[in-house]
């Protein structure tokens, strides 16, 4: 498809997210089109699996939905931090669990037709309670360990994100290799 953008205008800005509109051809024709700039780009989603092999996850109150949705722990990464350093960082504060291992397996955009953000993709391996959760003032978060079943049953009846499924989807393969050739976790 052959398009050119005519304009490119930034219409809302905050801190967390601006709102560009683009003017854009294509085929004679002109459109409009609004996209949702997220200024960190890239942010960590964990999946972080316990000893007895449970997955855990976060049962977190989302204002757009206004309603809890099921969620892998993620976040942004602050100034002058990794996005490893910030995957720990994040799983911690969000649920008190620390991993003996964190392994970066993979990248994929979130959703490219709206938005900017990249997620990248870490699994926590043996990861225990080891402190309180330390929670930002709007974040209301309980921690559930489920099992890969119990998550895609809560998954089909659109209680989990999508971004945190994909990201289940993919570690899941990792995780077999390591059952398989019994690799310490």
């Amino acid at each position: 498809m052959n398009y050119k953008i005519k304009s490119s205008k930034i219409v809302f800005k905050r801190k967390w997210l601006s709102i560009r509109s683009d003017t854009i051809t294509s085929n004679k024709k002109t459109f409009k089109y609004y996209s949702v700039i997220i200024p960190e780009k890239e942010f960590p989603i964990i999946v972080a699996i316990t000893p007895n092999n449970k997955i855990i996850m976060e049962r977190i109150f989302r204002f757009p939905l206004r309603r809890y949705v099921l969620e892998l722990p993620k976040g942004t990464v602050e100034k002058n931090e990794t996005i490893l350093q910030s995957a720990k960082r994040e799983l911690l504060e969000e649920t008190g669990y620390e991993a003996e291992r964190t392994i970066k397996i993979g990248k994929f955009v979130a959703n490219p037709s709206r938005l900017t953000e990249t997620a990248t993709i870490f699994v926590a391996l043996n990861a225990r309670k080891k402190t309180e959760q330390k929670l930002e003032e709007l974040e209301d978060i309980r921690v559930i360990e489920m099992t890969y079943d119990e998550i895609l049953e809560k998954a089909s009846k659109g209680l989990v994100d999508g971004v945190s499924i994909a990201a289940l989807t993919l570690a899941m393969n990792l995780i077999k290799k390591l059952r398989k050739h019994k690799i310490k976790r």
